[in-house]
């Protein structure tokens, strides 16, 4: 059950996550308080049986700070790029590595 299987690891202060619902009060949320208006496009998408990858871009207004980084005080809304890597195991995922950069 992906809800007890699925494994979330970031190192923004909030640690490795196990279940969907830890990811979506940890990482989830957090990101959503800080940037609440963010609006995303996959532009890049691959897959095998085993793995996946999507790379994102997208545009938001950033207010709160996020993983220990404030939000720009000349400049409110940023591009955001999402770089996400996803580990299958049958037909969960189990591992997803996530790359953030928005620093534009």
């Amino acid at each position: 059950d992906m809800i007890y299987d699925f494994n979330y690891v970031g190192e923004w202060g909030f640690g490795p996550m196990h279940g969907l619902r830890a990811w979506f009060d940890g990482e989830h949320m957090h990101y959503n308080r800080a940037l609440p208006d963010c609006q995303f496009t996959d532009f890049i998408r691959a897959a095998t049986n085993q793995t996946c990858t999507s790379a994102s871009y997208g545009l938001a207004r950033w207010t709160l700070p996020f993983a220990g980084v404030p939000p720009p005080p000349t400049k409110p809304w940023v591009k955001v790029r999402d770089l996400d890597f996803y580990l299958l195991e049958g037909d969960r995922i189990k591992i997803n590595w996530c790359i953030i950069d928005v620093v534009d």
